[in-house]
């Protein structure tokens, strides 16, 4: 009991104290700091102090920390963050003479901050603490870990670890760091650290090693060894003679190399590209977030492995992005919250020679500007357009408001590639060229060879100026354009055409308006996507209309209503073109179309319903062209309705009252008019239908009658409709006008079936033309189909008929008996036709779409996935119809051991080779497939299967490197027609960086002889 008292006074000592040392100035502990304590903070901040007396090692740190000789803080002000430590486990605890805890046996202590930031755990075999320097001295099987999602540390193993918890800094001997990143796959890496001394500075937020290396794992054969490296929270990271190693082999030296794994707002990128050659681009942010930085996609893999947390909310603070400050400056508030940016491009080509522009959007409120501007100096040899300065803006300006639009876009080219090469840029910081790779740029803007200034606004009458009899007064274009052309014998742009101006505009009103209604559910018509199945049924015109599926609506019910409207548009265009010589506009083209309407319209609810409106048009159009031509076109035309729905009954009547067209060219002027006449070449439509729908017990019966009067073509047509829950019956009988007497045209029957597991339809249409008193059947022909779906008609069996009593009823005519079968997999058709009882297969179909899905074995490890997709078309009577196409895919997969990928696409349209003496022949079938699959011989050069393409994946995962061998081989086009093409690449791909590849890779050239590259790098 006494041991355990002691132990309970000795934590709350160290408690109490290390609370109150933790959060004293750095001035009074190192004035009252022993001689012990001196050394080890000296040693922390790498101060020598071989040799020196207490009170020389004294002045170097006070002189290290920025503090004058003697300077004190009075009690209660704190000069850092308080920290707070809590003993987790511990066997036992011993307090010592010199206020200083031993823990021993499974000690394990956290440390966090009074913010509430994530804490940091400490485990040993024992630890010494010192809470009056606000240190814990660890060693035995130390482990430090460190929750904070932005810390440049993770984890640490280590045999003796220092850690001044007062100030967050670590001393490691002998220690190895872990975390956790993900590479630019998307893959887990366990990113490790080691080195002789370590040493983590929190208030410069980084680690800093001394001999140390980069692995990714205990068991890695690679690493970057460093004589320095410093890693910052956030990611950046610095390295001093730098190598990366394979085994013990070294590839690749490095005297410096800095990479930023925070966002900078001066972005560099630098490297090679063959269309530009070597490279140094900068992009450096003014003010607000370039949008076109690369966040993620093609970004470079040590960027994916040192970024910490989360970009998105980041904002530019000089060099670096940091997360928002409580304290912004105005311009920067005003960018974050508009979306508005200024961002400078600076390249330097040794191809494309100097660039420098910049890329601005300014939105404020209803008003926008953008404009992409840069100019350059290009070596002349090096362009195709003869020019050694270029230049180049884009610019587009829009404002709108209320009842005003503007928007203005003048852009300005020196040539057509100014904009293209230098638009398509990088903007992410990587290391692809350090490799031996070619950069692949952004792609960028096309070839400019024609573009257009433009000017274009709209107007609107503001609501408070529109007098009670105008709705809507709007000018909706109102347009200047110019169009440039780029002439390449005078190597400038040159106006070919110009718009002055382009005008639309409408205006329309109620002259006055009596209504009264009241609210009501309604029903709309919805269309849906139909299933096979339901294709026949929904196709026929007559059962169509009675199968749309209903949802219902809100709407207005008017009781009465009465008003007279009117609409006037007006679109006007006057053009020319340029003249370079005479440096003038000529050849002009004006035209004018002007349309009104005026419409009265009179209703009451279920009794009747008149509208008739008056539609005048006029056009003009000159032309500047010797004396001048021109036309002038204009008509009226009356159009007439009246519904009377009690009856089902309409009346429609359309015709032109006036027309009038006039002409004239070199002075010399035609005319012509007519006025309203009654006959077939005024009265465009003149007829009168009745339709009505009666519900019973029985189902819905719709009688219809429509019937169309002189001066037109005289056709009657008599229809009656009945729909009884699934079950659907239509007929509709015609007669047209001939010889002054109504003769029968066509008689129409159509029936249907739309069930959940069950459907069919028949379509009769019995053409009354044909008519023969001596053969009754002679005009008719029929059509039918039969399903049998499941539930979620996915699988369905239809049969399909077309049937034609023809050839003056000496046989009977079956121009299309077809099956097809529908399934998620598997689908087949076969299809043939029947003459006089003599059956002839036209063709047969089967699609087939296959996958095993994923396929486990021995506790997940072995994955399994087949597909298979085919379709192949075999033509009965046309051996040279037939085609087939195949695409294979196979994956096997061991996890973390092997992988094999196998995908085949072959296609054959040359079946007439597998017929013997006009017979076919599947020995001749299996021959053709045998040599498809000679990619060593010349089988393949024998065969009608034509292999598209074909890819074999073998792949060997390692611990931290990935062994590939993959052939792959296809068809290309070459000057002597089709070629196959293979190619074999083995190489070996490094997990941290996936980019980074060592490859062989061995291509065939069209003379037969195999071809080698070695890269370094590339990305197959």
């Amino acid at each position: 009991m006494a041991s355990r008292i002691k132990c309970f006074i000795a934590l709350m000592l160290l408690l109490l104290s290390s609370s109150l040392m933790a959060s004293s100035p750095k001035a009074g502990y190192i004035s009252a700091a022993g001689h012990d304590e001196l050394l080890s903070m000296a040693e922390l901040r790498g101060i020598d102090a071989d040799g020196l007396d207490d009170e020389a090692v004294r002045a170097l740190l006070m002189t290290y920390e920025g503090l004058a000789e003697g300077e004190t803080v009075s009690e209660g002000e704190p000069d850092g963050e308080e920290y707070s430590m809590q003993i987790l486990s511990s066997d036992t605890v011993k307090l010592l003479p010199n206020s200083c805890v031993m823990l021993n046996g499974g000690v394990s202590v956290s440390f966090s901050l009074a913010d509430g930031r994530s804490e940091k755990i400490l485990s040993a075999e024992s630890m010494l603490v010192n809470p009056e320097v606000g240190m814990v001295s660890a060693y035995g099987s130390v482990r430090y870990e460190d929750k904070e999602k932005d810390s440049g540390l993770g984890e640490i193993s280590a045999d003796v670890v220092t850690y001044v918890y007062s100030s967050g800094d670590l001393i490691v001997s002998g220690g190895t760091t872990y975390s956790e990143r993900t590479n630019n796959e998307d893959a887990k890496i366990t990113f490790s650290t080691g080195a002789s001394l370590l040493n983590y500075r929190a208030a410069d937020g980084g680690i800093f090693f001394s001999e140390g290396s980069i692995t990714t794992g205990t068991s890695s054969l690679s690493s970057i060894k460093a004589d320095e490296i410093a890693i910052l929270d956030g990611g950046d990271m610095f390295l001093s003679r730098a190598f990366l190693s394979i085994g013990r082999v070294p590839v690749m030296y490095l005297p410096f190399f800095f990479y930023p794994g925070s966002r900078l707002s001066l972005n560099p990128a630098f490297g090679f590209s063959s269309s530009r050659g070597l490279f140094v681009s900068a992009t450096l942010e003014l003010f607000g977030k370039y949008p076109s930085f690369s966040e993620s996609g093609e970004e470079s893999s040590f960027a994916s492995l040192l970024r910490t947390g989360d970009g998105a909310d980041l904002v530019s603070n000089g060099l670096y992005y940091d997360t928002p400050g409580e304290e912004q400056g105005a311009l920067a508030k005003w960018a974050a919250s508009s979306g508005s940016h200024m961002t400078l491009l600076l390249d330097a080509y040794a191809d494309s020679g100097l660039h420098a522009g910049f890329d601005t959007l300014i939105k404020a409120g209803k008003f926008r500007f953008s404009t992409i501007s840069g100019i350059s100096l290009t070596p002349l040899e090096k362009t195709l357009y003869g020019e050694k300065f270029r230049y180049y803006s884009v610019n587009d300006l829009s404002l709108s408001l209320t009842d005003i639009s503007l928007k203005a876009s003048f852009p300005l080219y020196s040539d057509p590639g100014a904009l293209s090469e230098y638009s398509g840029r990088l903007t992410s910081y990587s290391i692809d060229s350090f490799f031996g790779s070619e950069q692949k740029f952004p792609t960028g803007k096309s070839t400019v060879k024609d573009y257009e200034a433009t000017l274009d606004a709209s107007l609107s009458l503001p609501s408070a100026l529109k007098p009670f009899f105008i709705d809507s007064a709007r000018i909706s274009t109102l347009q200047a354009r110019a169009k440039y052309t780029y002439s390449s014998q005078e190597k400038k742009y040159i106006i070919s055409d110009i718009i002055l101006p382009r005008l639309t505009g409408s205006l329309s009103g109620t002259i006055f308006s009596l209504s009264g209604s009241e609210a009501e559910s309604g029903e709309e018509a919805e269309r849906k996507t139909p299933a096979f199945s339901d294709y026949f049924i929904l196709s026929d015109p007559l059962l169509a209309p009675m199968y749309e599926t209903k949802a219902g609506s809100k709407s207005q019910n008017r009781k009465y209503d009465i008003y007279l409207k009117y609409t006037l548009s007006e679109d006007l265009t006057n053009s020319y073109d340029w003249s370079v010589q005479k440096n003038t506009v000529e050849n002009g083209e004006f035209t004018s179309k002007l349309t009104g309407k005026l419409t009265f319209a009179a209703s009451l609810t279920d009794v009747i319903f008149l509208t008739q409106s008056i539609s005048p048009d006029w056009s003009n159009t000159f032309r500047e062209e010797g004396d001048g031509a021109g036309k002038n076109v204009f008509s009226a035309r009356s159009d007439t309705t009246v519904k009377l729905p009690f009856l089902g009954l309409t009346y429609n009547f359309n015709t032109y009252v006036y027309r009038m067209e006039s002409s004239f060219t070199n002075g010399k002027s035609e005319s012509e008019e007519t006025w309203y006449s009654f006959d077939r070449e005024n009265v465009k439509a003149h007829s009168l239908s009745l339709s009505k729908t009666f519900k019973t017990p029985a189902g819905d019966f719709s009688p219809s009658l429509k019937y169309t009067l002189p001066p037109l073509t005289g056709s009657l047509t008599a229809g009656l409709s009945h729909k009884a829950g699934a079950f659907s019956l239509s007929f509709t009988e015609e007669w047209k006008e001939k010889d002054g007497e109504y003769r029968a045209e066509s008689i129409k029957l159509s029936t249907g079936y739309l069930g959940k597991y069950y459907t069919h339809s028949l379509a009769a249409d019995y053409d009354c033309t044909s008519f023969d008193p001596s053969d009754l059947l002679l005009p008719l022909s029929l059509t039918a189909s039969v399903s049998v779906r499941s539930a979620d008609k996915k699988y369905s069996l239809t049969e399909y008929v077309k049937y034609d009593y023809e050839s003056g009823g000496k046989y009977h005519n079956f121009n299309a008996l077809t099956t097809t079968l529908v399934t998620p997999y598997v689908g087949a058709v076969y299809s043939g036709t029947a003459t006089d009882g003599k059956y002839a297969p036209d063709y047969a179909e089967l699609t087939c779409s296959i996958s095993t899905g994923k396929l486990y074995a021995w506790k997940n490890r072995i994955v399994t996935d087949f597909y298979a997709k085919g379709k192949l078309h075999y033509a009965f009577d046309n051996i040279y119809g037939t085609s087939l196409s195949i695409k294979l895919g196979l994956s096997f997969t061991i996890r973390e051991f092997l992988a094999l990928n196998f995908e085949l696409v072959t296609n054959n349209n040359s079946f007439y080779r597998c017929y013997e003496n006009d017979v076919f022949s599947f020995p001749l079938l299996w021959q053709e497939l045998k040599n498809s699959f000679d990619f060593f011989g010349n089988g393949r050069y024998n065969t009608g299967f034509t292999m598209d393409s074909v890819s074999v994946e073998l792949v060997h995962y390692m611990s931290d490197w990935d062994f590939y061998c993959k052939y792959s081989a296809s068809i290309v086009s070459s000057r002597q027609g089709y070629e196959w093409v293979p190619t074999v690449s083995f190489y070996l791909k490094w997990k941290t960086i996936p980019d980074l590849k060592v490859d062989e890779n061995y291509r065939k050239t069209s003379d037969g002889k195999w071809q080698t590259t070695t890269s370094v790098y590339g990305k197959k």
